[in-house]
């Protein structure tokens, strides 16, 4: 009909070829799919859609408040856990729409892609039997769960870790990260609010990226001598991870982070104080421009 009034009236628009081409999906439901249900006897077919989208929406919106409101009132119950881990506690007390709910919101606020209705009724499973160490996996990403906690991660993280040289690192020199992904810079914030926040000293110093090595010792702020191995457990980092999970040093030999698991106390910027931050640009959304990995 509109085309036909333009042309009627000599006005000039313009035509889109995407716009008949069948490999795109709009395409083949507008000229296969939705003449067919009407020949089927479905006359208002499209109307239907349209109007059960639209209520799809709301709905959506309406979990999306619900999950805000949830999850405000979770940090405030659980100040201790870090936005990336979720109490099993918390999430078992949940109904099961309830917890579906908010582990969609928690998955999208990480900005890790939500599994499939199977694959989350497999986690909820996973949930209720409370049992260390099971992980499940879905497409574009990954749960753990260990220590009455829940940690999840994007899956493209585990190939992008073995993917990086070690090396010298200099923040002041703006030299970029060794870890695909990642990316650092100067901010006046809290700790909390990137994956690590180091005190504003680092940025000046020369520090290293490496690996761990087998049998290692880590030599704490303390003076203290502790095995790599148990601090790589308490940080529940995943076992076919800690080959090769990104570990910074500085030039005394101390360990100052487990990248997106630990910080040394020692090395932590006090809080509200400028700090040397580091984060996974595609799992923490940030404020501003940092200096990202190549």
């Amino acid at each position: 009909v509109l085309r036909d009034y333009l042309e009627q009236r000599r006005l000039p628009f313009l035509n889109d070829p995407a716009n008949a081409d069948v490999r795109y999906d709009r395409v083949r439901v507008r000229n296969v799919l939705l003449p067919q249900l009407r020949d089927l006897g479905w006359p208002h077919a499209a109307a239907n859609i349209a109007r059960a989208a639209d209520n799809l929406a709301d709905m959506r919106e309406i979990a999306e408040d619900w999950f805000a409101l949830r999850w405000q009132r979770y940090r405030a119950d659980y100040p201790e856990l870090s936005a990336e881990r979720l109490s099993l506690a918390y999430l078992q007390s949940l109904s099961a729409a309830a917890q579906r709910v908010f582990l969609r919101g928690w998955l999208r606020k990480r900005q890790i892609s939500v599994p499939s209705r199977e694959r989350l009724e497999a986690l909820q499973g996973t949930i209720a039997q409370g049992r260390g160490g099971a992980r499940i996996q879905w497409e574009g990403g990954e749960a753990w769960l260990r220590g009455g906690l829940l940690r999840a991660w994007p899956q493209p993280r585990a190939t992008a870790e073995k993917e990086w040289e070690e090396g010298p690192w200099c923040a002041a020199l703006e030299k970029p990260l060794p870890i695909p992904g990642w990316q650092f810079a100067l901010r006046d914030t809290s700790p909390d609010s990137f994956h690590h926040a180091l005190a504003e000293r680092f940025a000046e110093t020369s520090l290293y990226w490496r690996r761990r090595r087998q049998g290692e010792r880590v030599l704490t702020g303390q003076g203290q001598h502790r095995p790599l191995k148990k601090l790589l457990l308490e940080a529940e980092v995943p076992p076919d991870r800690r080959a090769d999970v990104p570990l910074l040093w500085d030039e005394a030999g101390h360990l100052i982070l487990i990248l997106g698991y630990y910080t040394s106390p020692w090395a932590s910027a006090p809080h509200g104080s400028t700090a040397l931050c580091l984060w996974n640009a595609g799992a923490q959304p940030t404020a501003g421009k940092g200096v990202g990995s190549t």
